[in-house]
């Protein structure tokens, strides 16, 4: 918590930055496998430098809570990273039918399941915010302790 506001940070190091030393040089072999995760306007950034925002990490949260719900990563039938990158690029988001696992752990799965395409939404602006996916979750949350 800062100040009273929480917080909440998904990072990895593919959008990272190399600082420059006074030591031997690091290699970097490429970002192989992170693509699964990233909002399309991180993928396809026209300047090359892409540029993190809360609605990029709504979209990475989404791909995040489906691997948790299902056990699976995003995209997991795809083997090439450039392959996952196209999809995305192209609005093909991951298709519930792909996570057989989803219904087994999502809580109230078809609430939860209609939380995450609203967060892989295309137009970065329509997604929802933190505090939208907070409220959506306390609700399903209620919802399942109901059940």
């Amino acid at each position: 918590m800062d100040g009273g506001i929480e917080q909440g940070c998904l990072n990895g190091f593919a959008l990272t930055k190399r600082q420059i030393r006074d030591q031997p040089p690091v290699e970097f072999t490429g970002e192989d496998g992170v693509c699964r995760w990233k909002a399309p306007e991180i993928i396809d950034c026209p300047s090359g430098d892409p540029q993190m925002n809360p609605s990029s990490d709504i979209w990475s949260w989404a791909m995040t809570a489906l691997q948790l719900y299902s056990g699976l990563e995003p995209f997991h039938q795809h083997v090439k990273d450039h392959r996952i990158c196209t999809d995305i690029t192209m609005g093909r988001i991951p298709k519930r039918q792909d996570y057989p696992d989803f219904n087994k752990y999502a809580p109230v799965p078809d609430k939860t399941w209609e939380l995450l395409e609203k967060c892989w939404n295309m137009e970065p602006e329509e997604r929802p915010t933190i505090q939208d996916v907070l409220e959506k979750l306390d609700e399903i949350k209620a919802e399942a302790n109901h059940d």
